[in-house]
């Protein structure tokens, strides 16, 4: 009777372990859970506070207006990347084998690409659409960060028609980084390997996923983003000229004229 309840105690102790090493193995991760929106919370304010430092050491400083509208089209289309990694990741669109079925793998492929090559894939379609959107459809105020003369009465359908493209260019470069990881299979090999690496407990994968990782690597992306999507040099300079030759006579304009040629 003894050796009966023992060899039963095992035995669930064995389930409960068994249970317990499939949830591991299978990658139990959580991407929508509270614990994960409390980190995500966080990511967004240690995001936002980059983009803040960032305009402290700018020389010289964009006007706040003009900073605040790229900061919001900024955090509009990375809102929305964030939720397609989610999205992606769960769906499991590359592959649903039970070996590749942690999220937070997913999640960490698609953050990973996202924040190095992702960057100069988006500055280069930004390039392309804005020129289409400029030269071919003839569309005004689309010069990124430019919002019309004014700093201190910005045109809202500029920033409007700037998001616009910058969540196409997005969209782009997000449909790019899956060909990739879907292509090249040793993305995948590497994804599992980091976070195993990092642990089996799916909390700490969470935190690294979410928090630690876009840390350092969001950091670099809001960084380089932020000034790809801010009004160039030159489009700033040309701007200023164009105001200070209004205010010439005849004879110094034609000056200024026969040296901009």
């Amino acid at each position: 009777m003894y050796l009966n309840n023992n060899s039963t105690f095992l035995n669930s102790t064995e389930n409960v372990e068994d249970l317990h090493k499939n949830e591991i193995d299978n990658g139990d991760c959580k991407l929508l859970d509270s614990w994960a929106l409390i980190v995500q919370a966080c990511m967004g304010m240690i995001a936002v506070s980059i983009l803040i430092v960032k305009r402290q050491k700018e020389n010289p400083k964009r006007p706040f207006k003009t900073w605040a509208l790229d900061t919001m089209k900024q955090i509009t289309g990375q809102l929305m990347i964030h939720s397609f990694n989610i999205i992606l990741s769960y769906i499991r669109i590359f592959n649903s084998s039970a070996k590749e079925s942690n999220p937070c793998i997913w999640y960490f492929l698609n953050l990973f690409l996202d924040t190095t090559i992702g960057i100069f894939i988006l500055k280069f379609y930004l390039c392309i659409v804005n020129k289409i959107f400029i030269n071919v459809l003839k569309i005004s105020h689309c010069e990124l960060g430019y919002y019309g003369d004014d700093p201190e009465k910005p045109l809202i359908s500029a920033w409007i028609k700037q998001t616009i493209i910058f969540i196409i260019c997005l969209c782009l470069m997000k449909i790019s980084v899956v060909v990739i990881i879907t292509e090249f299979p040793i993305f995948i090999i590497f994804g599992h390997f980091v976070i195993d690496m990092i642990s089996k407990n799916v909390k700490v994968q969470v935190i690294f996923d979410m928090l630690i990782l876009p840390l350092t690597m969001n950091a670099i992306q809001f960084w380089f983003i932020d000034k790809i999507i801010k009004a160039d040099e030159s489009t700033k300079c040309h701007f200023e000229l164009l105001d200070g030759i209004s205010e010439l006579d005849d004879n110094e304009f034609s000056d200024i004229n026969r040296l901009l040629k």
